[in-house]
């Protein structure tokens, strides 16, 4: 199987969208010859799935699992005379919110069903709950697929896909910026600083984070400071006045107010909660 991992720096603002997920029945007369638009796993339930696809050919027997980019053309067909069956997931990955970059995994493939057997039976038993209507089903699904994916990423052998300039400039240039915003959350970024790191004006720089990461530099900052607060006050027991001031806000009035506008509820709220753990 061949993956191109993203860098760690990045993994906070990989976004996944599931968009579909079921399951495919067929008879031993099946044939399937298409392209998919959106990223796709199969995932074997039932007899076996071969599968033609970039010049090679692949077996899949139950429990395994391919991999598919989009829009790369590929045929399906089974030889168990009893059919087959095998769970779908299509998906997308953005990077931040923006729904431009949809090739920042470049992955294809089979991987053996014994190296994710644990994230697999997470999926069928959270898509089982769903059919059944349980309650918060469908988020423990997407949760389970992203699970699944992750993990696929995690074991496969990265390194071995070139990627064009173009998107091998972005990752670097956003590696720097997202590491120089991680490095100085205690400080009040500005615009000019970070497009300083990049030698460009303050106009371009905006135009071009937005156009990446899908909202702007500031609100970008400010949702990662909001992050971080949340850890601080909930798990390490910081005071909001305290959190404010790690988090470079002079004013914790004004931390507060921007708190509450990403989650809902002021900050006290959370230090309440965890007192009373």
């Amino acid at each position: 199987m061949r993956f191109f991992t993203i860098n760690n720096s990045l993994d906070n603002q990989l976004e996944f969208e599931i968009n579909y997920c079921g399951y495919a029945t067929h008879d031993a007369h099946w044939l399937e010859e298409r392209n998919k638009p959106t990223y796709a796993i199969w995932i074997v339930s039932k007899g076996s799935v071969c599968i033609s696809y970039s010049d090679r050919d692949y077996f899949l027997k139950e429990g395994d699992v391919f991999f598919f980019r989009p829009n790369v053309p590929y045929k399906a067909w089974t030889e168990s005379k009893s059919g087959c069956r095998f769970m779908f997931i299509l998906f997308d990955v953005y990077i931040g919110r923006s729904h431009t970059s949809t090739d920042v995994l470049q992955t294809e493939g089979m991987m053996k069903g014994e190296i994710i057997s644990t994230e697999r039976e997470v999926v069928f038993a959270c898509f089982e709950s769903y059919t059944k209507g349980d309650h918060l089903s469908l988020l423990h699904l997407k949760s389970a697929a992203i699970f699944l994916i992750t993990k696929m990423l995690s074991e496969a052998k990265p390194g071995s896909v070139t990627l064009s300039a173009d998107i091998r400039e972005k990752t670097i240039k956003l590696k720097t910026i997202l590491s120089y915003i991680d490095d100085n959350l205690h400080n009040d970024i500005t615009v000019k600083e970070l497009a300083d790191t990049l030698y460009m004006s303050e106009k371009y720089f905006i135009t071009y984070f937005k156009k990446i990461i899908g909202t702007t530099p500031f609100s970008y900052i400010t949702s990662i400071k909001m992050k971080k607060a949340y850890e601080l006050i909930g798990a390490e027991g910081y005071s909001i006045k305290r959190t404010a001031e790690l988090l470079g806000y002079s004013d914790q009035y004004v931390f507060s107010k921007a708190f509450k506008r990403m989650y809902g509820f002021a900050p006290s709220r959370v230090l309440k909660d965890t007192e009373l753990k």
